[in-house]
């Protein structure tokens, strides 16, 4: 799985897409307050991984799962004694330590690169986006076996993420951590110093 990865090149494509996300949410959080403490600097990151990555590279991973399906690499990967189960668990685990990496490497950096130091806060936000992050691979891989073809299963993703997140109201956030309603952005934002208007 990680030699096929290079051949797709999706080791360039999937850092490009995570450093983007991080880029928009420290672009997007300076656009609208130039004073920022370094919590808040940290928050916008933390929301712009969990509210996009969901989308973004929740349709990679479909891509990634349902291109094996369509070309036939599943059947072949059978054929030399590897289950569908062991393909899928593989290459799960691989994108999301993949994912992981790169995601945590570019929150460290910027970190840094602000001076900041709480180290608690800091294990919480990598924590709270590994959980959102986990969440989403799991959840396009699921799309992708029931549906089969990108299409499908990239729209149907996207009609149950509005499904959970209404069903955040009623579950206390637990539902979809994806999601600006969801706990852990909540409870981010509060250690924040961040008003929460939320019930």
């Amino acid at each position: 799985e990680i030699k096929r990865m290079k051949y797709k090149k999706i080791h360039i494509i999937l850092p490009l897409i995570i450093i983007s996300i991080g880029l928009v949410g420290i672009i997007t959080g300076n656009a609208f307050n130039e004073n920022l403490t370094s919590k808040v600097k940290m928050l916008n990151i933390f929301q712009a991984y969990t509210q996009f990555s969901f989308i973004f590279l929740g349709f990679v991973y479909i891509y990634l799962f349902t291109e094996d399906s369509i070309k036939g690499t599943d059947k072949y990967i059978s054929q030399l004694g590897y289950s569908s189960a062991v393909q899928i668990l593989f290459k799960s685990l691989i994108l999301y330590a993949y994912t992981l990496i790169i995601t945590t490497a570019f929150i460290i950096g910027y970190a840094i690169s602000i001076n900041f130091t709480d180290l608690d806060y800091l294990l919480l936000i990598v924590c709270s986006i590994a959980a959102a992050l986990l969440f989403t691979i799991t959840f396009a891989c699921l799309m992708s076996i029931i549906f089969k073809k990108a299409l499908d299963a990239t729209a149907f993703q996207l009609v149950f993420f509005i499904i959970f997140d209404v069903l955040n109201i009623f579950t206390f956030g637990l539902t979809n951590p994806c999601d600006a309603n969801s706990l852990s952005t909540v409870t981010v934002r509060y250690i924040s110093g961040i008003p929460i208007a939320h019930k």
